[in-house]
């Protein structure tokens, strides 16, 4: 009898429960079956924390298979405080509900879930049945909700300039700053990484949600021989820092020569050959064009009053006769009267490709006198510099070159430098006393047109 009464009293126990449990779910559960079409049926609803929800019935469901699709929403991302909507579809038509398995991370009202902390979210899409579909394996979305972040890009990704004279700046070239995202940019810093490229930049410390600001630049010459950089943006987003490459054209650039009456020194400072007679055959303006070939130490000679160019002249002068500038070449044109005349378009020819290991047709220097042309605007110290295969570090001065030389033909002077001397701290002193151009002084550089003299040890 004892038994029987403990017994007694645990059914009681599991009943009581049991309808607990009916009273707070049976009428939401009865709402869906409406819905779904299915009615006075017993139903029980309850969740296993190792297997996910269960769903239980009592009598008189159908027997047909359903099956639920993988849920999606959009947007693909959920933050705290934002909304996405849920989608998925039932084999058997019948309408879909949804339910957060992490309420405390993510709540869902009908298809909206949104996100209401950080952490990881699970939405769980189910369909219960009806009379004649059985219910249908419920399917679970996990994703995580994170913090709302701005996000940005940069448009375009890169920028190119063209050929520029010294000190002088390019028209600016415009960079779009986008915040994307659905939270305030903070703006640590907007920086240029070379001083060639000027930037203008109005966007300030901070940018809302989902708006842009317009970034400046332009192309400035300094004689630092600079061709390429970056604009980096650090910020709060998630990348930063985010940067636009920048460089200097190196294709189809036309170099335009400024001839003075008498002797100009100039060159070819791009990969393109010409011939003599293609540019300076104009009798009224050239007297004559010369070279000086480096590797036999002996001028090249032509005119354009000789109907041979000057051939036959040439070699009873023991002269070469010139037929072509080659891509580096400096020369000297003696002009009748003032004119500017054009080259061949071409890639610029950089004072690097002067390195003695680099095998380009007329740009190597040979050991003493060397007439050359350059594209990249540099000063001499900045072209000696270039010259070193490893880069000596910036307090060390490499002597790669003996002297290099520079004519001004409305001064009749010569441009001097040695890097010697400038290492000895005397090349002002040493210039003065000779009554040289100082490059620096003058803001004089080696750029496209411009010919010049180097004496390689």
């Amino acid at each position: 009898m004892e038994k029987k009464s403990v017994f007694n009293r645990i059914v009681v126990a599991v009943a009581v429960l049991a309808n607990i449990f009916l009273l707070a779910f049976v009428p939401q559960i009865k709402a869906v079956l409406a819905q779904s079409g299915y009615s006075n049926y017993g139903y029980s609803y309850g969740y296993d924390y190792n297997y996910g929800y269960n769903y239980g019935y009592g009598y008189g469901y159908g027997s047909d298979y359903q099956s639920i699709s993988p849920i999606f929403i959009n947007p693909n991302h959920l933050t705290v405080g934002a909304t996405v909507y849920a989608s998925a579809v039932a084999t058997s038509g019948l309408v879909v509900r949804f339910f957060s398995g992490t309420p405390a991370v993510c709540g869902v009202t009908g298809n909206v879930v949104t996100g209401l902390k950080t952490g990881a979210c699970n939405i769980i899409a189910a369909q219960p049945g009806n009379a004649v579909y059985a219910p249908a394996s419920p399917v679970t979305l996990a994703l995580t909700v994170t913090v709302a972040a701005p996000a940005v890009t940069l448009s375009p990704q890169s920028l190119t300039f063209g050929e520029q004279g010294l000190d002088t700046i390019s028209p600016s070239q415009n960079i779009v700053l986008t915040n994307s995202g659905p939270a305030m940019l903070t703006i640590f810093s907007i920086t240029s990484s070379s001083q060639v490229f000027v930037l203008t930049n109005p966007c300030g410390a901070v940018l809302s949600a989902r708006s842009a600001c317009n970034l400046g630049v332009g192309y400035l010459p300094n004689g630092s021989g600079n061709r390429t950089g970056k604009i980096s943006v650090i910020s709060n987003a998630i990348g930063s820092p985010h940067t636009v490459m920048l460089s200097v054209e190196d294709s189809n650039y036309v170099a335009e020569l400024n001839l003075q009456p008498g002797w100009n020194l100039v060159g070819n400072s791009v990969h393109t050959p010409f011939t003599v007679a293609s540019v300076f055959s104009d009798t009224d303006r050239v007297n004559t064009v010369w070279k000086w070939s480096a590797s036999n130490s002996k001028w090249a000679f032509y005119t354009p009053s000789l109907a041979d160019g000057g051939a036959e002249y040439a070699a009873t002068k023991g002269y070469e006769a010139l037929t072509t500038i080659e891509p580096g070449d400096g020369f000297w044109v003696n002009s009748r009267a003032a004119f500017s005349t054009l080259l061949p378009a071409g890639s610029v020819l950089l004072s690097s490709e002067f390195q003695d290991q680099v095998d380009i047709k007329g740009s190597r220097l040979s050991p003493g006198w060397n007439l050359v042309a350059t594209g990249d605007v540099v000063t001499p110290s900045v072209f000696n510099r270039n010259l070193s295969t490893i880069p000596p570090t910036p307090s060390v001065t490499d002597v790669n070159l003996t002297t290099l030389w520079a004519w001004d033909n409305p001064a009749s002077a010569w441009y001097f430098y040695a890097p010697s001397l400038e290492a000895s701290g005397s090349l002002m002193n040493y210039i003065r006393d000779k009554g040289y151009l100082d490059f620096y002084t003058n803001r004089k550089t080696l750029e496209v047109g411009t010919g010049f003299w180097v004496n390689k040890p």
